[in-house]
């Protein structure tokens, strides 16, 4: 007997799912399973014990002496580079590696605070608005000197963005052209567009009695020729029946054989009554809700009220660079030298039931507003919903509902019936019962022709050879051909120095700078030491090190309950003892009498009356031992068990008719709808899938011969059918991608005839803005006008 092998997540999910019980019978216990105890490590903390290192650790860092940091000031010798050092001597000789020559000036020069020097104004400015970006307030003084060597600081260098490309194009007919301005592409453009003009001309054409115009005379007779024929037309006529006691009265309207029913038996009348709902605001993560309750609409609001939360953080007074944590500020600035750093604060606006949605601001005012702004409000709203009155007193909420109590009452039952019914339609749109009729309505009407010659104004382009009858046609069909002008940035990257110039390299630039002197001011700055118990260190690291010496962890073990098997096994439960038991006692081999298939375990028993896996696939056995095949119920719930007894899951054929059992390895035979691989199908009550027309709950939806439910346009017998995307079908005036259809009763799509005032076209699209047969005009919205 063939037997595929496999386990995974679906046979894992099954074991633990199936509404049988999957404990062996007797006969399988052979490795069992029995209470016990062992040792299991444990650690110390001032008398308390723990299961883990970690978790003992963290209780120890709970009661470690805290690390506290302390900042002095230090005297610090800074050039105007940025760089600082310790003594004025490394200041002095970092100086006097970077000079290259000095300046010497006569007249007035600029001279800030931290020594740097500017010899015009607008360096000056450029030097204040570079060291405010920076968070340095620096302020200046202007002095006379003369002959005096001036040692200048290094500039800075900074990334620009330059440059537009205009491109010039003939509707990508010819290659791209490129320029530097919008003025030279536009010239390039206008030396190539292409001119219209108009001119006359003589036509003749030929006009028939009804008012038509044609090119040619063959044209006019063949339409005096047809406008005599007539041609059957079908159309679809509405009847209303009621029948009572087997016997049908049809009606030519609803009214009248609602008016014959209500006269005939019980009677259904439409009301309607105020409910009140309470309806939530909508924010920017979730929509408006609705509640039929009060208090589940506050309920609602107050879950999901917004919070502000606020952070600190920190920013090098220097560079700029931001940290969460102070301590890793302050290494921060021992590691670079850096003279200071500011407190911060951010605020974050979260709401824990927006999926984590959360937003941050610089400003607690802000967040709070955001905060407010995003906490929804919930207010009453009052509707009306209609309901069903029946002659006897009783209300129903749906109007199937209510006639199907009339019914039970042996009043009329109402419907409506379309059929078709065959009419004459002369070429001038009229229709006629009788063919005599519509034919002698055609000869009254069939027209002459004659020929008339007339002069007419049309437009051409210099570009080719065509005419247009209409200047704006004339004119769209010269654009089409002539080039137009389009922006495009292109980002050019330079680097900018403080004394204005430009760089296409950011080594070129820094090259400049190195060339200028630099100068040395005395300055201080924070240094952080560390505290703790009394001690004091000079970094995070050490004083953390001898807070962790302070509170020692003590190793220990403690007696642990648990279930060992007969095999040898530790398991925390009894549940995952007795499934590894199972799992034992499954092993062995297939063999088979006069009753039927059987499984001898390699412990000495055999399962029975119970569900059991093997080899990877689960099989049914009878309270003999015997596997089971074909359908069977287990728990409530069908299973498909193919002739070599395993149980079979996803789609599966059978006798014909195809099954979807489970989807997540749990096997059970599903019904109704149901999504597989995000399509839907539908499940009969006996589980066989459907395929074509299907009416659920009063709606038609179609479904292919896979059985997949459709949704959009359809073409079902040689009619067009439209499917919403819930996959019901259609009726009625619809509009599709900006255009209108009309869907008849039975959901198929209209074409080549008039529904009401309105035409619609081969395509079944409705007509706009032309003539119908040449007679009837429809206007912008479709409706006939004339």
């Amino acid at each position: 007997m063939k037997r595929s092998y496999f386990r995974g997540a679906a046979a894992a999910l099954l074991a633990a799912t199936l509404a049988l019980s999957a404990v062996p019978s007797q006969a399988l216990a052979q490795v069992t399973y029995a209470a016990a105890t062992r040792d299991v490590p444990t650690w110390t903390v001032d008398g308390t014990s723990y299961d883990s290192e970690d978790a003992a650790n963290a209780a120890a860092d709970a009661k470690r002496p805290t690390v506290i940091s302390t900042t002095s000031q230090a005297d610090v010798w800074k050039t105007s580079d940025g760089q600082e050092f310790g003594s004025e001597a490394e200041a002095q000789d970092h100086v006097s590696s970077s000079a290259a020559w000095d300046d010497s000036i006569t007249g007035e020069v600029i001279v800030f605070s931290d020594g740097h020097v500017c010899l015009t104004s607008a360096d000056a400015a450029a030097y204040t608005k570079q060291q405010l970006s920076l968070g340095n307030n620096v302020s200046y003084s202007i002095k006379g000197v003369t002959n005096q060597a001036v040692h200048n600081a290094k500039p800075w260098a900074q990334s620009i963005e330059t440059w537009m490309t205009y491109i010039a194009t003939l509707d990508g007919t010819t290659p791209l052209q490129t320029f530097d301005t919008m003025e030279e592409a536009q010239v390039w453009c206008e030396a190539r567009q292409h001119r219209v003009t108009s001119s006359q001309q003589t036509v003749t054409t030929w006009k028939t009695s009804d008012g038509q115009e044609f090119a040619s005379e063959t044209e006019a007779q063949d339409h005096c020729a047809e406008a005599a024929l007539v041609d059957p037309v079908t159309t679809s006529v509405t009847k209303y029946y009621a029948s009572k006691d087997g016997v049908e009265h049809a009606f030519d309207t609803a009214e009248e054989r609602d008016a014959w029913a209500d006269a005939n038996g019980p009677s259904v009348q439409k009301l309607s009554r105020t409910v009140t709902d309470w309806d939530t605001t909508a924010t920017d993560y979730f929509g408006a809700q609705t509640f039929s309750d009060e208090e589940a609409a506050k309920a609602f609001v107050a879950s999901h009220t917004w919070k502000v939360q606020s952070f600190e953080y920190y920013r090098c007074r220097d560079c700029g660079e931001e940290f969460d944590d102070e301590l890793d500020m302050a290494k921060h600035l021992q590691d670079t030298g850096h003279s200071g750093y500011n407190k911060l604060w951010s605020y974050t606006a979260y709401c824990s039931q927006a999926s984590g949605k959360s937003r941050s601001f610089d400003d607690e005012d802000e967040a709070n507003a955001y905060a407010a702004s995003q906490t929804p409000t919930y207010h009453p709203v009052q509707r009306d919903v209609a309901y069903w009155r029946t002659s006897d007193g009783l209300e129903f909420s749906y109007e199937a509902d209510a006639n199907y109590h009339l019914s039970q009452m042996g009043a009329p039952r109402r419907y409506e019936a379309t059929h078709d019914v065959v009419s004459w339609r002369t070429s001038d749109g009229k229709t006629f019962d009788s063919q005599a009729d519509a034919e002698n309505h055609a000869e009254e009407i069939t027209p002459s022709y004659s020929s008339s010659q007339s002069t007419r104004t049309v437009w051409g382009t210099d570009a080719d050879d065509q005419t247009f009858p209409t200047e704006q046609e004339a004119y769209k069909h010269a654009a089409s051909l002539s080039p137009y002008a389009i922006g495009q940035r292109k980002q050019r990257v330079v680097w900018k120095t403080s004394d204005g110039q430009t760089f296409d390299s950011e080594e070129a630039a820094k090259a400049h700078g190195q060339t200028l002197y630099l100068t040395v001011s005395k300055g201080s700055r924070d240094v952080v030491t560390w505290h703790c118990a009394g001690k004091r260190f000079s970094t995070k690291a050490e004083a953390e090190t001898y807070s962790r010496s302070l509170v020692p962890v003590v190793a220990g073990s403690r007696k642990e309950s648990g279930w060992v098997t007969s095999d040898g096994k530790w398991f925390a439960t009894e549940g995952e003892a007795a499934a590894w038991a199972q799992e034992q006692n499954s092993k062995g081999e297939w063999r088979h009498d006069s009753r039927g298939w059987w499984f001898a375990s390699a412990a000495g028993g055999y399962p029975a009356g119970c569900w059991d896996e093997i080899g990877g696939e689960w099989y049914l056995f009878d309270g003999s031992g015997y596997m089971l095949t074909g359908w069977q119920i287990a728990g409530g719930r069908w299973y498909w068990l193919g002739t070599d007894g395993a149980m079979k899951t996803g789609w599966q054929r059978v006798n014909g008719s195809w099954y979807w059992l489970g989807g997540l390895g749990d096997g059970a035979m599903a019904t109704g709808w149901a999504q597989i691989d995000g399509t839907w199908y539908l499940l009969g009550g006996s589980g066989a899938m459907k395929t074509g027309w299907q009416k659920v709950n009063g709606v038609w939806y179609w479904f292919d011969g896979s059985g997949a439910m459709a949704t959009g346009w359809q073409k079902v017998g040689g009619s067009w059918y439209l499917l919403s995307g819930s996959g019901a079908m259609l009726t009625g005036w619809q509009q599709v991608d900006g255009t209108w259809y009309f869907l008849d009763a039975s959901g198929a799509m209209a074409h080549d005839r008039w529904v009401g005032d309105y035409y619609v076209t081969s395509s079944g699209a409705m007509a706009t803005n032309r003539w119908i047969d040449g007679r009837w005009w429809v206007g912008a919205d479709g409706k006939w006008v004339g």
